[in-house]
């Protein structure tokens, strides 16, 4: 049943991706044209889901290509040109990019334990109103923060001597929400500077249990 949900969430992730890059790449009156891109777009969708950050990187970089050949308005074939031309260079970019399964054990075991199976971590949530920001927490990694769309910033917290501290404005509490802080258990402050943001009320007290 997990791997049915995880493929229905998948598709769903990677159809919303495969539309919006059709939005961003199609224009009316150039069918032959238009045919590419959506070809393309299928392609990228199906990279961007993926596992391998590298390639999603280049993924990223060439949906950016391809959204700018289409904002300059360029003639029919010589925008078809360009695309045949930014669809070889992806393909050569792509190429050269090792495959999950070849990259380093440790770096293997590390982005899978602590970014890339959330689902079977027992807590992870992200910021309600920045989806770009998830937090997870399983006793062996304590809690992981992944940050950023292209450039992306991975910070781990150790929980064995800190305490959960839940803060709320009153926007917050409207909308039963809030941030989560750390006191170190030796000084009683602040532990660090980072903050998990506008997290679901519900989600911080699992945490503040299971920490």
């Amino acid at each position: 049943m997990e791997s049915v949900k995880k493929s229905v969430k998948n598709f769903g992730k990677g159809f919303g991706i495969w539309l919006i890059l059709l939005l961003l790449n199609t224009r009316a009156g150039e069918s032959s044209v238009n045919g590419i891109k959506i070809i393309m777009d299928t392609l990228l969708s199906i990279i961007l889901i993926g596992n391998n950050k590298k390639a999603r990187e280049a993924a990223l970089g060439i949906s950016a290509l391809t959204v700018v050949v289409t904002c300059l308005k360029l003639p029919g074939d010589v925008e078809m040109l360009l695309l045949i031309g930014i669809a070889v260079l992806g393909v050569m970019v792509l190429k050269n990019i090792p495959d999950m399964e070849e990259t380093s054990e440790a770096q293997n075991d590390y982005l899978a334990s602590s970014y890339e199976t959330d689902d079977e971590l027992p807590w992870n949530t992200r910021n309600v109103f920045w989806p770009f920001e998830k937090y997870s927490f399983s006793p062996d990694q304590g809690i992981c923060i992944q940050k950023g769309v292209i450039k992306r910033t991975y910070m781990k917290i150790k929980t064995k001597n800190i305490q959960i501290r839940i803060n709320q404005t009153i926007m917050q509490r409207i909308f039963r929400i809030c941030d989560i802080s750390f006191l170190s258990d030796y000084t009683g402050f602040e532990y660090g500077s980072e903050v998990l943001r506008n997290v679901r009320l519900k989600y911080a007290m699992e945490l503040s249990q299971m920490v």
